[in-house]
């Protein structure tokens, strides 16, 4: 039984997100190591590989490694069982595939088609329980019957091989298995068929099989497509025993795996407490502990079952990330840690990742965080090619650019955003944002073809000036809230067909922290050489410059003031490089 002492192993989507291993954060992608480059560019050629789509969702430690699952739910996922190295020296880690490439086929019968969760017992092996549909989210497709798959993780071999296919029917949905050695020896897997409200049992050694139904009282109380979750609980006196619980169901139960073991016996299950809330079980530490989280909650909790499932009983161990989940939970035995692995599940199920799909805004109130999306915000397929400098590449990206109008005691506050493919500028009352927790109409305005350019970073001044950069004219501009958004109003304020590049960061900084005066400062990067990859390592690609806000504004339609005359080429450089 291991300390609780919660580690973090994050593991993202598509672009990844960081590894927060012990003290230590490595960045992560969802980067393989393929046989050659042979290989990767076949794979995208045809679909097989799928940023986005890819999502891990299980994981087990083994000395300094983490097996795992990359469940098939969308096309394009090339490896369902993966394993990546947790001693990287600060280098991003690459998922190689477990145990070999040609274990990852579909359609090959002899490979791994849909890995949906993974265990590891005492004696180093691991199982892997392989549904054999793929597709799940979209178009299911049957490759192979179900199946347990088991490794040794000392010699990577292939040791056993269980067909489901007599326990299970076409309706089965199996999700999760576990491994245990009975009294007597024998190895024993357990596999939940949520569908079928029942609990698969093979005993490994013999090569037997069962199927043990739950009682009706327990189904009855039961939806379709629910989610049954089991950990494996051993206890103090030598004896395990599996709890478990569907996810609409109140109660928690438990079942000796003795009972479960003998065929001839009536399987006794026993309610052990009462859940407050919906619960998304994670796993045990192979002792006592079950942890756990609940549903729509990123917090991490662990109840020891030798005491009731009560709040005195249950301790917070980890507070998670509002925009990530742990879908389970490891325990890493060679730093007597506990790792949670977590994702953005959630958005994942509903297409909501990969680079620039589900554009919406997400809107924290200090207490609940919800998720605000619009047609307006999506990319027009118009403004998708960007042009800078001579060079046009695409990017269909959705809302990029945002700012927050000053505060003001004569006009609402505003927050003024657009999609970077699009040439509209949007504005929206902050009020209004913040009322639609309560399901309140947002009320937004839309001025069309604003910009002669499209735009991605901005950023207020405290007079009310917004400030951007126009890829496409290689300048930077600038608009007053206090005026109509005209193209009269929105001035140029300086060209440059070197500095001004793609403006990917705007900042204006108050005069409190300068001790002088408000400063404009700006980041350029040269994307359409990076999206091209045309950079020349000879030229300067990154610059970042500032400048007075006040000099910049001074005679131009962006002043505050009304009786300024429109100069359409005022030219005042920034200065300070370096």
């Amino acid at each position: 039984m291991l300390k609780t002492l919660v580690v973090v192993l994050t593991i993202g989507y598509s672009l990844g997100a960081p590894i927060a291993l012990q003290d230590e954060t490595l960045g992560f992608t969802a980067k393989f190591e393929w046989p050659c480059e042979s290989s990767m560019n076949i794979y995208k050629s045809f679909n097989k590989f799928i940023n986005k789509n890819i999502i891990a969702t299980r994981a087990v430690i083994y000395k300094d490694s983490a097996i795992l699952a990359f469940p098939r739910f969308k096309p394009g996922v090339p490896v369902t069982l993966g394993k990546l190295s947790l001693s990287n020296n600060g280098e991003p880690p690459k998922i190689g595939a477990y145990p070999c490439w040609s274990m990852q086929e579909e359609g090959n019968c002899a490979s791994l088609q849909n890995v949906v969760d993974i265990f590891v017992d005492q004696q180093g092996i691991l199982w892997v329980l392989d549904t054999g549909v793929v597709n799940t989210l979209e178009k299911p497709v049957r490759k192979c019957p179900p199946k347990v798959v088991a490794f040794n993780l000392n010699t990577d071999k292939l040791i056993k091989v269980i067909d489901l296919s007599k326990l299970t029917t076409e309706a089965s949905r199996l999700q999760y298995l576990l491994a245990d050695y009975a009294e007597n020896g024998h190895i024993y897997v357990y596999i939940t068929d949520a569908e079928s409200g029942a609990i698969l049992v093979h005993d490994v050694t013999t090569g037997q099989s069962h199927k043990v139904s739950l009682p009706p009282q327990v189904m009855e109380k039961i939806p379709k497509r629910d989610v049954m979750t089991p950990v494996l609980i051993h206890r103090a006196d030598g004896s395990t025993c599996i709890i478990f619980t569907y996810l609409s169901d109140v109660n928690l139960y438990a079942v000796s795996t003795k009972s479960l073991q003998n065929v001839q016996s009536s399987v006794k299950f026993h309610v052990v407490g009462q859940k407050k809330a919906k619960i998304v079980v994670l796993g045990s530490d192979n002792g006592t502990a079950m942890f756990f989280r609940y549903e729509g909650q990123p917090d991490v909790y662990r109840w020891d079952s030798n005491y009731m499932f009560t709040d005195e009983n249950i301790i917070k161990v980890y507070s998670g990330d509002d925009a990530m989940f742990a879908t389970h939970i490891a325990p890493d035995y060679n730093s007597e840690r506990i790792r949670v692995l977590e994702s953005n599940f959630p958005d994942f199920i509903q297409g909501k990742v990969g680079y620039v799909t589900g554009n919406a805004l997400i809107i924290y109130n200090g207490t609940s965080l919800w998720r605000v999306e619009s047609p307006i915000f999506q990319p027009q397929e118009a403004a998708a090619s960007v042009t800078i400098a001579n060079e046009t590449f695409y990017l269909d990206d959705g809302v990029l650019g945002m700012a927050l109008s000053p505060k003001s005691s004569r006009n609402p506050r505003q927050l003024i955003l657009r999609p970077l493919a699009s040439f509209d500028i949007i504005s929206v009352e902050t009020s209004s944002l913040q009322k639609s927790y309560a399901n309140k109409p947002i009320r937004y305005t839309v001025v069309s073809r604003a910009l002669p350019s499209q735009a991605a970073a901005m950023a207020f001044s405290s007079g009310g000036t917004l400030f951007f950069g126009l890829p496409h004219d290689l300048a930077m501009a600038c608009w007053n809230i206090n005026k109509p958004l005209t193209r009269d109003n929105i001035v140029v304020i300086d060209r440059d067909h070197n500095d001004y590049q793609f403006v990917s960061g705007v900042k204006v900084i108050p005069s409190r922290f300068t001790k002088r005066y408000e400063e404009l400062w700006i980041a350029t990067n040269r994307y359409q050489k990076i999206a091209l990859e045309t950079q020349n390592f000879n030229e300067i690609n990154f610059r970042i410059m500032k400048s007075p806000v006040d000099n910049l504004i001074k005679g131009t339609n962006c002043n505050n003031g009304f009786n300024f005359k429109f100069l359409s080429d005022y030219n005042l450089p920034f200065s300070n490089y370096f």
